[in-house]
């Protein structure tokens, strides 16, 4: 049950039910009164408690309901769909709703309160109050599945007397609302023969919404079965009859309060539901939603904006705690880096005495660097040479001379011939020689090349009598390369 304070009125066209949750001392009420004349006694009980909340429940007969089905449709255009049906079918209705069924999203429940209904003289008067709408028939539905389980998969009908409103019927399909009708309130003992006439002319209508025939529905009368007999059903065969009277359906579902034991209106046994519950289907004017949100925004905003402003103050409390640590940190360092300059100058001027004469030196140093002549170095010749070099031969020795950068620079080159297998033969050793030399001629062009020490005294070529198969250790040569003076190009 709701612990704040709430007044719960069911507004219906034959007068007022008002009740107060929550509120000591303050008992519920019925006001037989014109719908749309608003009762004092009703308005004072309000004023006197202006932190309870509100609930307008309507319970008359300006109020419709259809049954329609959409397609599949992203979110925009079911809500674009869904409000063109509504405008097609309540066009003179002044608030209009829908509710999707569930277990089939397709199927969905329209709504339509019609302009003459007595609940919105009561909404502009206590608009200032926010008082939250809804609809008799659809916080009753669930009912219907609590105190018959059938209904939840099937079809079902509770019928009720409400002193507010009349002789209320509630259709559902698997605890679904599809239909819902008012009609007068019978006189006392003749509620299920006055039941009975109403649900025969209601099964034509069903017929439209699905129901197959009368023995497809279950029948809950909430009232005691002594109160009438069940003879007025004698001859419209249903698939279960069950009466209950509102003081056992309210035990049944253990609600806060339930109406005496022997009285045959539910209108106690709907408001302990609706008060017991958050609204099916809560319903507000447009006008007052804006004037809700506005109320939101002035209570929680200030709230929300002082947050906010604490929020940055710490923020900013802790960056500039960080900032100041930094701050120090950095004159620190400042203080110790003048400080180490201060030193330095003090040593610098106390050794200038012993440095001046060192300064000279540097000088005098860097004097003699830029005006001697450079040594000449071999690195030009040596990285031709190593271009020009192959696996053939193996590098035994290298001289290099050269007095000065005007001197010829000579290189005297040592190698060992190397061919396939232990001892090459002649002529092989010969052509690898000259192949090798040509590739060194060819590396270093700069260079003239001549042969000092051939791989062998003579050329194969030239001996008398050459024994071409003759085998001999791996020869030696030695050939000089030799490049006139010039300055400037030595590296």
């Amino acid at each position: 049950m709701r612990t704040a304070p709430t007044i719960l009125l069911v507004i219906g066209d034959d007068g007022i039910a008002t009740i107060p949750c929550g509120i000591p001392d303050a008992m519920p009420f019925i006001t037989r009164t014109v719908p749309n004349r608003l009762s004092e006694e009703i308005l004072d009980l309000i004023a006197a408690y202006p932190k309870a909340r509100l609930i307008l429940c309507a319970d008359n007969l300006a109020q419709d309901y259809r049954c329609d089905t959409v397609p599949r449709l992203n979110f925009l255009d079911r809500a674009r769909l869904i409000d063109r049906r509504l405008k097609q079918n309540f066009p003179q209705a002044r608030l209009t709703a829908q509710r999707a069924f569930r277990h089939d999203s397709h199927r969905i429940l329209l709504v339509g309160l019609q302009e003459n209904n007595p609940i919105f003289a009561w909404e502009e008067r206590l608009r200032d109050r926010l008082p939250t709408l809804c609809l008799l028939p659809i916080e009753g539905a669930p009912l219907l599945t609590r105190l018959m389980p059938e209904a939840a998969q099937s079809w079902a009908m509770m019928v009720s007397r409400q002193k507010t409103g009349g002789l209320r019927q509630i259709v559902t399909y698997r605890g679904n609302l599809v239909f819902t009708r008012l009609t007068p309130l019978p006189s006392v003992g003749e509620e299920t023969e006055t039941a009975a006439r109403d649900i025969r002319a209601s099964l034509d209508y069903l017929t439209r919404y699905g129901l197959p025939t009368s023995k497809d529905l279950a029948l809950l009368l909430l009232w005691p079965e002594s109160a009438s007999g069940t003879t007025a059903f004698a001859d419209m065969p249903l698939r279960l009859i069950r009466f209950l009277s509102p003081f056992d359906a309210a035990q049944k579902l253990a609600l806060p309060f339930a109406p005496p034991p022997a009285a045959l209106d539910s209108d106690l046994l709907f408001a302990a539901q609706i008060l017991t519950r958050r609204p099916v289907l809560g319903l507000m004017m447009s006008s007052t939603r804006i004037q809700r949100r506005h109320q939101i925004l002035q209570f929680w905003g200030l709230r929300l904006a002082v947050g906010a402003l604490i929020a940055v103050i710490g923020l900013t409390l802790a960056q500039a705690g960080d900032l100041i640590s930094t701050l120090s940190k950095t004159h620190k360092d400042l203080s110790a880096l003048t400080e180490s300059r201060q030193t330095l100058a003090e040593t610098q001027q106390q050794a200038a005495p012993e440095t001046a004469p060192l300064g000279k030196l540097r000088a005098a140093v860097a004097r003699k660097h830029i005006y001697e002549e450079q040594t000449p170095l071999p690195w030009h010749g040596l990285r031709e040479l190593t271009l020009g070099l192959g696996k053939p031969l193996r590098l035994e020795g290298v001289t290099w001379t050269q007095v000065d950068s005007s001197a010829p620079e000579i290189f005297t080159l040592s190698f060992t011939v190397l061919t396939d297998g232990a001892k090459p033969e002649r002529a092989d050793a010969q052509a690898v020689f000259d192949t090798a030399a040509a590739r060194i001629a060819h590396a270093m062009p700069d260079y003239q090349i001549s042969v000092t020490k051939p791989p062998y005294p003579a050329r194969p070529q030239d001996s008398v009598a050459p024994d071409t198969s003759q085998k001999m250790d791996a020869p030696t040569t030695e050939i000089t390369l030799q490049r006139p003076g010039q300055r400037g190009t030595h590296e």
